[in-house]
């Protein structure tokens, strides 16, 4: 819906990979999953496997022509160790993507039956898409406190609001994750 209004209105379309790109999501951008085309497309953390800050802006051709000339420049931009490990990493993805995807798939899936069977104390409305995954409890003070059971028992996992959140890595092993479900479970008694 946003896509249509922006065309209707004119108005670019910007999509935010930065935390869901180069295959969160089971795709290597988010956007594939909605067909979507974006006109401006902001990269980042998974360039370099978190190995060396380092972002990026992709826009497509009718935007990089209406720019004109353009100049680059960044206090912080072209580190070394960043633009090397981002190399690495993309190499790696050239080189794997399928048995990357194939493993988030899996994992996904792992993922989504345990936490359907979790004991949480209001039902958990599960928001999974690839390894973005989400488990709304209902109560935010109750989510804080499985959190911190969780990261107690060894298992970092966040809160947004009354939802857990989970962002495990791409190559996630299937132990990890039964282990990972083990410690939610013990934690939402």
């Amino acid at each position: 819906g946003v896509k249509r209004l922006c065309k209707k209105y004119g108005t670019l379309f910007i999509a935010d990979e930065v935390a869901t790109g180069f295959g969160r999501t089971g795709k290597l951008f988010a956007s594939e999953h909605f067909d979507l085309e974006p006109d401006i497309m902001c990269i980042a953390k998974a360039m370099s496997g978190g190995y060396g800050g380092i972002g990026a802006v992709l826009v497509n051709k009718s935007v990089y022509k209406s720019a004109g000339e353009i100049s680059h420049y960044s206090t912080y931009g072209w580190h070394p160790l960043a633009v090397q490990a981002s190399l690495a990493v993309l190499r790696y993805y050239r080189d794997n993507l399928d048995g990357l995807m194939k493993n988030v798939e899996d994992r996904s899936q792992q993922a989504r039956t345990a936490l359907s069977q979790m004991p949480f104390r209001k039902g958990g409305k599960l928001s999974i898409i690839g390894l973005a995954v989400a488990a709304d409890v209902g109560d935010e003070a109750y989510a804080a406190r499985v959190t911190k059971r969780c990261r107690e028992n060894g298992l970092l996992i966040t809160t947004s609001g009354t939802r857990l959140v989970m962002f495990p890595p791409l190559n996630v092993k299937k132990e990890v994750v039964s282990k990972a479900m083990k410690i939610v479970s013990a934690s939402c008694r």
